[in-house]
């Protein structure tokens, strides 16, 4: 039996590398969902980016890694 993971991915101005990572984990068959956590970034948002059934991006008001989580 294959069992799934989710996958949490607290970031700060990560686009550069979430572009390499993101379609790498999504396309993962034990991989079953991938949540962004996106603080307050001065980059482009995320969103704008990244599309895949298995991901979610939250919007984070805070900076605190341990509360991303």
């Amino acid at each position: 039996m294959v069992q799934s993971i989710s996958i949490i991915i607290p970031t700060l101005n990560e686009k550069t590398n979430l572009s390499r990572l993101i379609p790498l984990l999504c396309n993962k068959s034990a991989v079953k969902q991938v949540i962004v956590v996106d603080s307050i970034s001065s980059t482009d948002a995320i969103e704008n980016h990244f599309s895949h059934d298995k991901l979610t991006i939250i919007k984070s008001r805070q900076r605190c890694r341990s509360i991303q989580m």
